[in-house]
């Protein structure tokens, strides 16, 4: 027994040595094979495997119609606007203000001045300069607020709190609306390429991939000015094809009159669709513009009124009376407007944070607007071609006379009026925010915030360009996408802020610190509290990767749609008749449309 006993004790401590000298690999293998007799129960049946191979044959297909959904996009960004309470800052601060006072029956924010550099000074009282329509309709959201909780008790319910309230059911909703909008324009458009996915890659790549995306998560109203001015541009496009198309009109004339009032560049965008209903509405030009000035003088009283509220006098902008010497040069020309500067139209435009810089896909834009407008003059020329002589018998004064009808007919073509409206806007825009004392609007901001109106109408010629016959260019469309959203992230993360001592990518300095903490350097500010911190206690730190989980699987699909193969084939022309609805004329190459092939995808 003693033998027995010394020779168990002498195979145990063997077995001990060999198991120490197997790596870690190999006992976790032995380990999984120990427990293959208890596994053998647990493997599903036959039916149960096809089944599961079922399912996720079927998954490529749901993302795919998930992808295309304009719930599930609205949803979506509705929780990348949401997720972040970006800190108050000046201009935020500035403006909440103002809706506190007129919630209070008053203009006058002298209990709150200062809080903020953004003020105006006008007999013995300090006032806000911020635009009205935003605030107005922000005023009665916070008198709710004040009737369910103690709004003062800034300790316990803090301003950031406050405005990020305000934000997500005055701009936020907005913003979500312009970009559905947006989709659902270009799919009209192009009405080929309509059940396909690149009518949301195209509002996807504005509202995830552009300045329009941190704008929206904070109480500015730039992304709610713009956002209203597109609505209307599409509500007027849609308003042709309506039988009750002036009440249409008159509805885009409200929203862009309430634009107007709360961001005032947008009277550039608002003297280009004068122009855009009288190309559209030749029988009923009279009826349409009486529509569309109806529609935008409650929001011309509106001003009045606050202004003769304020200041004494419906001729009165709160801009007149700002104090802060940084503003100044307010005070110069036309409330700071002068004439085009080159050097502020490259701050706004290229370097060191233009949109360019921050949206490379943007170099696109002029390509999506000469494919859409020859489309257009290509289908009036090819009508042309059948009527008259040929241009060799004819003489120089009638083929002047044939071009001019020519280029009459291109700008009645489907199609030509709505690119013109985005040639105009994209070109005019810019040119009068660098006309302006301060273009950047303010030097610890990512980027050009008085640019943001002008986006939606830059990106809807992107349609033009996401179909394009060039493999390469579209890829290249691609990787510029995903670098654009990565750099919107990161701006929204920071809380829309970048310190001007910054270089113009300062990567290791600011970038990084964030992505490898979840915390933003004591010297951009503090770091924004995420909805998840807020309400579930979970750290920066985790919280963080979050949103770009969900933007990694959306830009896939995204940029899966566009570099995906397709074969391409040139059907005629056909010929523009007047009666025809506002509908694509197809381009020279107008390839069959591509669909999303997430199934290849996934199998790869």
């Amino acid at each position: 027994m003693l033998a027995c006993g010394s020779s168990a004790q002498y195979t145990n401590g063997y077995m001990r040595s060999q198991e120490m000298k197997r790596t870690v690999g190999e006992r976790w293998l032995a380990y999984v094979a120990s427990l293959a007799p208890a596994t053998r129960t647990l493997v599903p049946t036959l039916a149960t495997r096809t089944l599961l191979k079922q399912w996720w044959a079927s998954v490529p297909q749901a993302l795919a119609r998930l992808f295309q959904s304009d719930r599930v996009f609205a949803g979506l960004l509705a929780l990348c606007y949401a997720f972040y309470l970006t800190p108050s800052g000046t201009n935020t601060l500035s403006r909440y203000d103002m809706v506190y006072a007129l919630a209070h029956g008053t203009a006058i924010i002298d209990i709150h001045a200062g809080n903020t550099i953004d003020v105006s000074y006008y007999q013995g009282h300090w006032y806000s300069p911020r635009s009205l329509g935003l605030s107005i309709l922000a005023t009665p959201l916070l008198w709710l607020l004040g009737h369910v909780f103690t709004i003062d008790d800034t300790t316990r319910f803090t301003l950031t709190q406050q405005i990020a309230i305000l934000n997500a059911f005055t701009v936020l909703p907005v913003a979500i609306l312009c970009a559905v909008a947006l989709r659902r324009f270009a799919a009209h458009l192009r009405p080929s390429l309509a059940s396909t996915p690149l009518p949301m890659v195209v509002a996807g790549t504005f509202a995830l991939g552009t300045l329009a995306f941190p704008f929206s998560t904070t109480f500015f109203s730039h992304a709610f000015g713009g956002g209203l001015a597109f609505i209307g541009f599409y509500l007027i496009f849609r308003a042709r094809e309506r039988e009750n198309s002036g009440t249409w009109v008159a509805l885009a004339g409200l929203l862009i009159g309430l634009a107007v009032i709360s961001e005032y560049p947008v009277g550039v965008i608002v003297v280009v669709l004068f122009v855009y209903i009288w190309l559209v509405f030749p029988q009923q030009r009279i009826r349409m513009l009486s529509a569309f000035i109806a529609g935008l003088i409650p929001s011309v009283l509106l001003l009045g009124w606050y202004d003769w509220f304020a200041f004494g006098s419906p001729f009165h902008l709160s801009y007149a009376y700002v104090s802060d010497e940084a503003f100044s040069g307010q005070h110069q020309g036309f409330f700071g407007i002068t004439t085009p500067h080159l050097d502020r139209l490259w701050s706004t435009l290229v370097f060191p944070r233009g949109l360019i810089m921050e949206s490379p896909f943007l170099l696109l834009v002029p390509l999506g607007l000469i494919r859409w407008l020859r489309a257009g003059y290509r289908a009036t020329a090819r009508t042309a071609e059948h009527t008259g002589a040929t241009a060799t018998t004819m003489s120089s004064a009638r083929r002047l006379r044939r071009w001019l009808a020519t280029a009459r007919a291109t700008l009645q073509a489907p199609g030509a009026p709505e690119a013109i409206v985005v040639l105009a806007v994209t070109a005019l825009y810019p040119l009068a925010i660098s006309s302006y004392f301060l273009p950047m609007a303010g030097e610890n901001l990512p980027g050009p915030r008085l640019l943001v109106p002008m986006l939606p109408f830059a990106c809807l010629a992107l349609i033009w360009v996401v179909d394009h016959p060039r493999r390469w260019l579209r890829i290249a469309m691609a990787v510029s996408l995903i670098y654009a959203i990565a750099l919107s992230f990161l701006f929204v993360a920071l809380g829309v802020r970048v310190y001007h001592t910054y270089v113009a990518f300062p990567l290791a300095e600011l970038y990084w610190p964030l992505i490898s903490s979840g915390v933003v350097p004591a010297r951009n500010g503090s770091t924004p509290q995420s909805i998840f911190s807020l309400a579930l206690g979970i750290p920066n730190s985790v919280a963080f990767w979050f949103l770009p989980t969900l933007l990694t699987v959306w830009t896939f699909l995204a940029t899966r749609a566009l570099a995906t193969r397709r074969s391409h084939h040139h059907p005629p022309l056909p010929a523009a008749t007047p009666a025809e609805p506002a509908s694509e004329r197809q381009t020279a190459t107008p390839e069959t449309a591509p669909t999303l092939d997430v199934a290849t995808a996934t199998a790869g």
